[in-house]
Protein backbone atom coordinates (compact mmCIF):
# COMPACT_ATOMS: atom_id res chain seq x y z
CA UNK A 1 0.00 0.00 0.00
CA UNK A 2 1.53 3.31 -1.06
CA UNK A 3 -0.43 5.44 1.41
CA UNK A 4 -1.76 4.90 4.87
CA UNK A 5 -5.41 5.69 5.37
CA UNK A 6 -4.80 8.70 7.62
CA UNK A 7 -4.73 10.97 4.60
CA UNK A 8 -8.33 10.02 3.89
CA UNK A 9 -9.57 11.11 7.30
CA UNK A 10 -7.23 14.06 7.91
CA UNK A 11 -10.11 16.51 7.64
CA UNK A 12 -11.54 15.06 10.86
CA UNK A 13 -8.36 15.58 12.91
CA UNK A 14 -9.10 19.21 13.92
CA UNK A 15 -12.54 18.16 15.14
CA UNK A 16 -11.07 15.23 17.10
CA UNK A 17 -8.55 17.61 18.64
CA UNK A 18 -11.41 19.95 19.59
CA UNK A 19 -13.33 17.09 21.20
CA UNK A 20 -10.21 16.05 23.11
CA UNK A 21 -9.83 19.63 24.33
CA UNK A 22 -13.45 19.72 25.45
CA UNK A 23 -12.99 16.44 27.30
CA UNK A 24 -9.80 17.67 28.97
CA UNK A 25 -11.55 20.90 29.99
CA UNK A 26 -14.48 18.91 31.44
CA UNK A 27 -12.13 16.74 33.51
CA UNK A 28 -10.21 19.78 34.78
CA UNK A 29 -13.41 21.61 35.78
CA UNK A 30 -14.67 18.44 37.50
CA UNK A 31 -11.42 18.24 39.47
CA UNK A 32 -11.75 21.92 40.41
CA UNK A 33 -15.33 21.33 41.59
CA UNK A 34 -14.14 18.41 43.71
CA UNK A 35 -11.39 20.49 45.27
CA UNK A 36 -13.89 23.28 46.10
CA UNK A 37 -16.39 20.79 47.52
CA UNK A 38 -13.70 19.12 49.64
CA UNK A 39 -12.05 22.47 50.52
CA UNK A 40 -8.71 21.14 49.31
CA UNK A 41 -7.22 23.28 46.51
CA UNK A 42 -4.37 20.82 45.94
CA UNK A 43 -6.78 18.14 44.72
CA UNK A 44 -7.53 20.10 41.53
CA UNK A 45 -3.91 21.03 40.84
CA UNK A 46 -2.61 17.55 41.60
CA UNK A 47 -5.32 16.00 39.44
CA UNK A 48 -4.38 18.20 36.47
CA UNK A 49 -0.69 17.33 36.89
CA UNK A 50 -1.52 13.61 37.06
CA UNK A 51 -3.80 13.94 34.00
CA UNK A 52 -1.09 15.67 31.98
CA UNK A 53 1.46 13.05 33.03
CA UNK A 54 -0.88 10.21 32.05
CA UNK A 55 -1.64 11.85 28.71
CA UNK A 56 1.84 12.88 27.60
CA UNK A 57 4.58 10.89 29.34
CA UNK A 58 3.85 7.54 27.60
CA UNK A 59 4.09 9.24 24.19
CA UNK A 60 7.28 11.07 25.16
CA UNK A 61 8.87 7.79 26.26
CA UNK A 62 7.81 6.13 22.99
CA UNK A 63 9.23 9.04 20.97
CA UNK A 64 12.55 8.81 22.80
CA UNK A 65 12.71 5.07 22.13
CA UNK A 66 11.94 5.51 18.41
CA UNK A 67 14.23 8.47 17.78
CA UNK A 68 15.04 9.33 15.00
CA UNK A 69 12.62 6.97 13.24
CA UNK A 70 9.28 8.33 14.45
CA UNK A 71 7.39 6.93 11.46
CA UNK A 72 8.09 3.42 12.76
CA UNK A 73 5.51 3.95 15.52
CA UNK A 74 2.97 1.21 16.19
CA UNK A 75 0.37 1.36 18.94
CA UNK A 76 0.14 -0.95 21.90
CA UNK A 77 -2.72 -2.80 20.18
CA UNK A 78 -0.08 -4.74 18.23
CA UNK A 79 2.57 -4.60 20.95
CA UNK A 80 4.40 -1.50 19.74
CA UNK A 81 7.26 -1.71 17.29
CA UNK A 82 8.42 -5.09 18.64
CA UNK A 83 4.95 -6.57 18.14
CA UNK A 84 4.72 -5.14 14.63
CA UNK A 85 8.09 -6.68 13.80
CA UNK A 86 6.97 -10.09 15.11
CA UNK A 87 3.76 -9.83 13.04
CA UNK A 88 5.78 -9.07 9.89
CA UNK A 89 4.38 -5.56 9.47
CA UNK A 90 6.31 -2.84 7.66
CA UNK A 91 8.36 -1.17 10.37
CA UNK A 92 9.93 1.65 8.42
CA UNK A 93 8.26 3.98 6.00
CA UNK A 94 8.86 6.32 3.09
CA UNK A 95 12.63 6.47 2.99
CA UNK A 96 13.05 7.67 6.56
CA UNK A 97 16.31 5.73 6.86
CA UNK A 98 17.89 7.11 3.67
CA UNK A 99 19.67 9.92 5.50
CA UNK A 100 21.71 7.35 7.45
CA UNK A 101 23.35 6.38 4.15
CA UNK A 102 24.05 9.94 2.93
CA UNK A 103 27.63 10.16 4.25
CA UNK A 104 28.54 6.86 2.57
CA UNK A 105 26.82 7.76 -0.71
CA UNK A 106 28.39 11.23 -0.82
CA UNK A 107 31.83 9.75 -0.14
CA UNK A 108 31.76 6.69 -2.41
CA UNK A 109 29.57 7.60 -5.40
CA UNK A 110 31.59 8.64 -8.43
CA UNK A 111 30.49 11.54 -10.65
CA UNK A 112 27.72 10.51 -13.08
CA UNK A 113 27.03 7.29 -11.17
CA UNK A 114 23.47 6.02 -11.11
CA UNK A 115 22.05 4.87 -7.79
CA UNK A 116 19.02 2.61 -7.64
CA UNK A 117 16.12 3.70 -5.45
CA UNK A 118 13.02 1.88 -4.32
CA UNK A 119 9.83 2.36 -6.33
CA UNK A 120 7.92 5.46 -5.27
CA UNK A 121 10.96 6.91 -3.51
CA UNK A 122 13.22 8.49 -6.15
CA UNK A 123 11.55 11.87 -5.64
CA UNK A 124 12.58 11.80 -1.97
CA UNK A 125 16.23 11.45 -2.99
CA UNK A 126 15.84 14.25 -5.54
CA UNK A 127 14.44 16.43 -2.75
CA UNK A 128 17.48 15.62 -0.59
CA UNK A 129 19.71 16.66 -3.50
CA UNK A 130 17.90 19.99 -3.84
CA UNK A 131 18.39 20.56 -0.10
CA UNK A 132 22.14 19.96 -0.36
CA UNK A 133 22.18 16.74 1.67
CA UNK A 134 23.22 14.63 -1.33
CA UNK A 135 25.65 15.48 -4.09
CA UNK A 136 23.91 16.44 -7.32
CA UNK A 137 26.50 15.04 -9.75
CA UNK A 138 24.79 11.65 -10.05
CA UNK A 139 21.27 10.38 -10.75
CA UNK A 140 18.86 7.59 -9.89
CA UNK A 141 17.80 4.35 -11.48
CA UNK A 142 14.29 3.21 -10.74
CA UNK A 143 11.96 0.51 -11.85
CA UNK A 144 9.08 1.60 -14.08
CA UNK A 145 5.85 1.20 -12.19
CA UNK A 146 2.94 -0.40 -14.00
CA UNK A 147 -0.59 -0.41 -12.62
CA UNK A 148 -1.84 -3.77 -11.39
CA UNK A 149 -5.22 -4.78 -12.75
Amino acid sequence: MVYDNERLIMVSFPFLAGLAGIGFSWIVSSLENLSVRWSRPNVGRSGVVILVILAFVPQLITMMRLYPHYLSYYGEGVGGLDGATRMGLETTYWCETFNLAFPMINEQAKPNDRIWSDPWSHDVLIYYQTQGLLRDDWGFLRLIEYPVF
